[in-house]
């Protein structure tokens, strides 16, 4: 999962830096403009309580990242998930079926790093979640 946060917050971080190389405006009002996006695969270990927690902290040049993750893996499992950013927006999800999805917003902030938490909780312990998170900024 780490690899996964550190693409998107490097794509915010090479856009920004792109956008003020070129633009003598305010950073506030560059960041405004960020435009992008992908779909990464990724993976995360649940221990023998089918619980996985992980977190971040960077820097998000004030950009609120919108993010859906459906789950691919592992069958027949219902997971409990919580999303939080240091800065607003994430969610909390109970009951979601391999196959389902979430959905939610992050914002980040522009004057310092932001951290991202991801607590999950799955039915199934001792295995591997796989999904694919969807992205825009």
């Amino acid at each position: 999962m780490e690899e996964n946060l550190d693409i998107i917050f490097s794509q915010l971080q090479k856009h920004v830096e792109n956008q003020l190389a070129g633009n003598d405006e305010f950073p506030q009002v560059t960041t405004q403009s960020c435009n992008g996006g992908g779909t990464i695969p990724f993976e995360i270990d649940l221990d023998r309580n089918g619980n996985a927690h992980y977190q971040i902290s960077k820097k998000g040049w004030g950009v609120t990242i919108s993010a859906t993750a459906t789950i691919q893996e592992p069958g027949g499992a219902v997971f409990s998930i919580n999303v939080r950013s240091s800065d607003g927006g994430g969610g909390d999800w109970s009951n979601i079926p391999t196959g389902g999805s979430v959905s939610c917003k992050l914002k980040t902030s522009f004057w310092h790093s932001t951290t991202i938490t991801i607590d999950i909780h799955s039915s199934k312990p001792n295995c591997r979640l796989k999904a694919e998170l969807r992205y825009s900024y």
